[in-house]
């Protein structure tokens, strides 16, 4: 017999889940396995990519490649310098969706910095327009201020004290970077322990975020020995 593929939707691309020993191909049974939603004939390899809100139509591992670009997604806020609790366990950044789309991270995101720095995104994080999203270290509540995330990085990700770069990657593409250093341009009002450096809430953006003028201290406690807004518009202004 062949081993051969359910096709369910009749696109030409059968399910891999759906495995079947056949005499002969038929309609509905194909000797390919290389669609990844086999529901809809209009995702399979040969479809063109289209914007749609976490679709990934050509079933390359990527969603609506070609349509995001540079400050559709805004670093807005990090902690690097938590008060009390550990650095390896209550560090985090937050993401805002400066778009008009929702933007689903799903396949060929990198967060890196300038040295070793470097993780590879794995699952999916949604990010609908004009939310924010919460970035974690650790996902240990008892551990972290209390704070549940979008996606928790790991130690792959260690946001230095006082001066660090943070690089946001999509399939090859900058989509927003942050580099901040307190021994220069003014970074150092923004940045004390205990405190998120928070980018005015005005000034959600790509390039306005490049200037340490627009970032000042956290205001709000988020957790008794810590203030900040994660994954909440900015109290900053």
């Amino acid at each position: 017999g062949l081993t051969a593929y359910g096709d369910g939707d009749l696109d030409g691309f059968g399910d891999a889940g759906d495995v079947r020993v056949v005499c002969a191909l038929s309609a509905g049974v194909v000797a390919d396995d290389d669609d990844c939603d086999d529901s809809d004939d209009g995702v399979n390899p040969d479809a063109e990519e289209v914007c749609q809100d976490s679709a990934d139509n050509n079933c390359d591992g990527l969603c609506d490649e070609g349509f995001i670009s540079y400050g559709d997604l805004v670093i807005t806020e990090i902690m690097q310098d938590p008060k009390t609790l550990k650095d390896n366990e209550a560090e985090w950044f937050e993401l805002y969706n400066a778009g008009s789309a929702d933007i689903s991270m799903c396949g060929g995101w990198t967060i890196y910095d300038g040295g070793s720095d470097l993780h590879i995104l794995s699952g999916d994080v949604l990010i609908t327009a004009g939310a924010h999203a919460l970035f974690l270290r650790n996902s240990d509540t008892g551990k972290n201020g209390g704070l549940t995330g979008d996606y928790t990085y790991g130690s792959d990700i260690q946001l230095d004290n006082s001066a660090d770069e943070l690089f946001i990657e999509f399939d090859g593409v900058i989509i927003d970077e942050l580099e901040y250093d307190n021994g220069g341009d003014d970074w150092s009002a923004a940045m004390a322990q205990g405190f998120s450096m928070q980018l005015n809430a005005n000034l959600y953006s790509a390039l306005d975020n490049d200037d340490s003028l627009n970032w000042s201290k956290g205001t709000t406690n988020y957790e008794k020995d810590n203030k900040g807004t994660p994954a909440a518009l900015n109290d900053a202004l």
